[in-house]
């Protein structure tokens, strides 16, 4: 008989995370894929029910100052399942909060994460700034980096991925924006607003033609969402309702040549595949993420969107794409290896659990 894993996912709409589940449950298959291991996908936003042997909690920013709900229906699990826990590139959340001060507010938090990396001692997760805060509390993780950063087939080609980084001939520029859920006239909307019409006033006068989509991955149905949607459409953009599938699974972002934006996933994706990304920074993830792989970067602000904006188009007449990426697909790729070498570390355990396996 076989072990039973758990992998427990956060996609449930954004298509960002169904990016992180793609990718990750394409890395566990490749690893511990064999007949006597079974993973089984479980939403981790409902309750938990059913028997594993060995429970994966699979990416995203999980580990937040508080239990966030999702922590809550998996401590639940444990509570009458006793089994071993796995983490794979989990992140913090994007609030914000002061370096000088505890991440977490409230003990329980401190406990369950705790527990969690007691019960393996496997901890992975996807940036920098996760890795301190655990460590503060003595939770020794290790950085892999976000399972959304691997192409597994393209990496498999390391000769295209080092040899053809960056360039393309698509004429595609895909835009990201903030989930506007609150009220049309947020500061928030605001700036997403400035951000389309600067970017489409800017890219109109160069010799390039490109065709510009933006994409809400959350969906566009929301009150904040729809006038967003209607404005990008009369200012020339093409717009993309992401919601419910993966980054990876809609054809006009694969077809895209270049992205900028303020989604750190959309960002992921654009690198993963060799391809010019330009990230507006809107919380801590963004900030995280860079301190792991600098890409070019400003704050969602009118300052830092004109300026990003400014950069984009600059380096877009000059050609500059290969030299400012460059480094990128070193980065990569060593953040690759340890991933890899995490997941072997990973099966071992797995094995070890069972001597049948």
């Amino acid at each position: 008989m076989g072990k039973r894993i758990y992998v427990a996912h956060g996609a449930k709409s954004n298509s960002g995370d169904f990016l992180i589940f793609n990718r990750g449950w394409d890395l566990l298959k490749r690893v511990l894929g064999t007949n006597k291991i079974e993973l089984v996908p479980v939403k981790r936003w409902e309750p938990i029910t059913g028997d594993c042997d060995v429970l994966i909690i699979l990416g995203g920013p999980i580990i937040t100052r508080k239990m966030h709900p999702q922590s809550v229906h998996i401590k639940k699990y444990l509570e009458k399942n006793n089994v071993p826990v796995i983490c794979l590139g989990v992140g913090i959340s994007g609030k914000d909060y002061s370096a000088s001060e505890p991440y977490f507010t409230d003990q329980e938090s401190v406990d369950f994460w705790t527990s969690i990396y007691n019960s393996t001692k496997l901890f992975s997760v996807r940036d920098i700034d996760t890795l301190d805060v655990l460590n503060y509390y003595n939770i020794p993780a290790t950085l892999t980096g976000c399972p959304a950063l691997f192409d597994c087939d393209i990496i498999s080609h390391k000769d295209t991925l080092l040899n053809n980084i960056f360039l393309n001939e698509s004429n595609y520029l895909t835009v990201s924006i903030p989930n506007n859920t609150k009220m049309f006239f947020s500061l928030g909307a605001i700036r997403t607003l400035f951000f389309l019409y600067y970017l489409n006033k800017k890219i109109s006068r160069l010799d390039v033609l490109l065709k510009k989509q933006v994409v809400f991955q959350h969906g566009y149905q929301s009150s904040g969402n729809i006038p967003i949607a209607q404005f990008a459409r009369l200012m020339g953009y093409s717009v993309i309702d992401g919601s419910g599938r993966g980054i990876n699974e809609i054809s006009e972002i694969r077809d895209s040549g270049f992205h900028i934006g303020t989604r750190l996933h959309m960002n992921l994706f654009f690198l993963s595949q060799c391809k010019v990304s330009y990230l507006l920074g809107v919380d801590n993830r963004t900030a995280a993420f860079l301190k792991t792989i600098p890409t070019p970067s400003e704050n969602f602000s009118i300052r830092g969107i004109k300026h990003l904006v400014d950069e984009f188009s600059n380096d877009l007449i000059n050609c500059a794409f290969k030299l400012k990426f460059s480094f990128v697909k070193s980065q990569i790729l060593e953040l690759y290896s340890k991933m890899m070498d995490y997941l072997i570390q990973v099966k071992k355990f797995i094995i070890a659990e069972d001597s049948i396996i």
